[in-house]
């Protein structure tokens, strides 16, 4: 993916950095009234290095590219352009008269680089080099200092630390409808306000999946906005370790999902079934999560959840397919073949097992 340059914003990415300028500017009113220090706007890339994004902002606004912060996270020590990397956005970018040296970056720039996320988001299932738009009163190497505390998670599987990917927008927002208040504020930390484009979570049809430029043809694009209170001002007071989320399984798994259910509906849209007749996202969440539950992961969770959705009838219950006597046994067979045949598939298992009773 290319940074697309010479073409007029798109009118709805324009209304999107519009909304972000006028939410910028009603946050420092509040932050000022209340005797607090001046609010700050960054922007939140994924890495340095390769992004579609850095040609662009190292030519046009080379103090923001000279001035980034990288977190300083262990995972890339010595290779610090391969880490999130914060940008401040200059003072007065939001201002009702911009100055004229910023009227390219709030008129062209930032929306086209609103309209670069939202099409990487249709796209599902590759990195996004914008993470998104932060506010905070505290300066970016604050922030950074706290995401490198980030970086590691325990699992709540093994209890081991895992590399957590924090900074991406589809991780947060499949997670943060389950966190707590607490939880929330310790990924936040001295963030006020995190925007990100919306991520799709639903149903994929196969227009959709084959065609290049989705812009045209796509939902409109939407903010997602994580804040620990509403109106995304104060904090919570932190009751655990900086940094660690301490997240249960549920949690976990639900952060993690996203790969696998935008496979799954991939695979419903390339067998060109109707998107219609694919789960919803809540769907798709639930029997994730009852897969997961049973201890499997990538190609057999998601078999396990394409065959629950084909092979249940349409007007019941999908979730309880295998609750029956005869389908708690035979999941329980294939789950006993799994544990002895680690290679197998939950997929091939299944269709052998159909084939048997089908001879019987």
């Amino acid at each position: 993916m290319t940074f697309v340059d010479n073409l007029a914003p798109d009118p709805r990415c324009v209304a999107l950095a519009r909304q972000l300028r006028s939410a910028f500017n009603a946050s420092a009113q509040v932050q000022a009234a209340a005797g607090g220090r001046p609010l700050r706007a960054y922007v939140a890339l994924e890495n340095w290095h390769a992004n579609a994004l850095t040609a662009a902002i190292e030519e046009r606004y080379p103090d923001m590219a000279e001035e980034r912060v990288a977190v300083p996270d262990r995972h890339f020590e010595h290779r610090e352009d391969d880490a999130p990397c914060l940008l401040h956005l200059p003072q007065g970018w939001a201002d009702s008269c911009v100055d004229p040296a910023l009227a390219a970056l709030v008129g062209n720039d930032l929306p086209e680089w609103l309209a670069q996320a939202w099409l990487q988001a249709e796209q599902r299932q590759i990195r996004q080099p914008l993470c998104g738009i932060l506010f905070s009163d505290s300066i970016a190497v604050a922030i950074a200092a706290h995401w490198a505390d980030l970086g590691d998670q325990l699992s709540p599987v093994d209890s081991s630390e895992r590399l957590f990917r924090y900074q991406d927008p589809r991780v947060m927002q499949r997670a943060w409808p389950v966190l707590s208040a607490v939880q929330r504020q310790q990924w936040l930390g001295p963030v006020r306000r995190w925007w990100a484009i919306e991520q799709p979570w639903r149903p994929w049809p196969l227009t959709d999946l084959t065609q290049q430029d989705v812009l045209p043809t796509a939902r409109e694009p939407e903010w997602f906005q994580a804040s620990a209170n509403p109106d995304g001002t104060g904090a919570l007071p932190l009751t655990s370790a900086v940094g660690r989320l301490r997240f249960d399984l549920a949690q976990w798994q639900a952060a993690h999902s996203t790969p696998s259910g935008h496979r799954i509906w991939a695979r419903f849209a390339g067998e060109d079934v109707p998107a219609d007749r694919q789960p919803d996202g809540a769907a798709m969440s639930r029997l994730l999560a009852q897969g997961q539950r049973l201890g499997l992961s990538d190609d057999n969770l998601e078999d396990f959840v394409d065959i629950t959705w084909r092979a249940a009838d349409p007007g019941g219950n999908r979730e309880a397919f295998w609750q029956s006597s005869r389908g708690a046994e035979l999941l329980a067979r294939i789950l006993e073949m799994l544990r002895g045949q680690p290679d197998a598939r939950f997929g091939t298992l299944y269709a052998e097992a159909q084939l048997a009773k089908q001879e019987r």
